[in-house]
C-alpha cells in the first residue's frame, strides 16, 4: 500500500532490512530512516533492530549504517532514495552548520536523491545540493528540506505552527 510507508527499523530481528521500496507509477521509490533520538523514550534495549539510531547530532557522526542500508535498498531495486533524518536543534530558523555537513556528507557518501529532515519543529531552508555520485561518477543534484516543521502544533513557539507539505513529482528519463 503507498499510504502505508514504513522506514527506520526492522519489523524483527531477523529481518536484514529498515527500509521499505514502493512503486509508484513505475517508478521504485527507497525509504530509509535514521534518527537522533526517540525524545523522552529510550531505544529498546532489548531490540535494538527496531529504531535505527544514530548521533546524528554530533560532528562527523559516523553514517556507515546510513551507506549500509542505502547500499541495500538499492540493491534491493529502489530507484530513487528519500532519508529521513530527524536531526538538527529544536526551534532554530536555520540549520546549523553541523546539520549542513551531515545532509552533505549523507548525498556524497550515500547518493540519495532526497534528504528530508525533521527535529527543528518549525520550518527550515531547503536547497539543491550538487555533488559527484560515488556510485556512478556523474554530476547528481540532490534536494534537502532541513525541517517541514510540526504537523501537530503542540509547542507554544508560534513559528512552530507554520508547517509546509512537500509535493515532489518524478519521472523517469527514458
Amino acid at each position: 500500500e503507498t499510504n502505508k510507508i514504513k522506514a527506520g527499523g526492522a519489523r524483527k530481528e531477523a529481518q536484514d532490512q529498515a527500509f521499505t521500496i514502493i512503486e509508484c507509477n513505475g517508478i521504485k521509490i527507497g525509504f530509509v530512516a535514521f534518527t537522533f533520538s526517540l525524545n523522552q523514550f529510550e531505544r529498546p534495549m532489548d531490540k535494538p533492530w527496531k529504531v535505527n539510531a544514530l548521533r546524528l547530532n554530533t560532528y562527523n557522526c559516523d553514517i556507515q549504517e546510513i551507506v549500509n542500508e542505502v547500499d541495500l535498498c538499492r540493491a534491493a531495486g529502489a530507484e530513487f532514495i528519500i532519508c529521513s533524518l530527524h536531526c538538527g536543534n529544536a526551534y532554530q530558523a536555520y540549520p546549523s552548520e553541523q546539520t549542513v555537513d551531515l545532509f552533505e556528507h549523507v548525498f556524497e557518501a550515500t547518493g540519495v536523491d532526497i534528504i528530508a529532515g525533521s527535529h527543528p519543529h518549525n520550518l527550515q531552508p531547503w536547497t539543491f545540493y550538487e555533488y559527484t555520485s560515488k556510485q556512478t561518477g556523474q554530476v547528481k543534484k540532490g534536494f534537502a528540506i532541513y525541517s517541514l516543521a510540526d504537523f501537530v502544533a503542540y509547542d507554544i513557539y508560534t513559528w512552530c505552527h507554520l508547517c509546509a507539505y512537500l509535493k515532489i513529482e518524478l519521472y523517469k528519463d527514458e
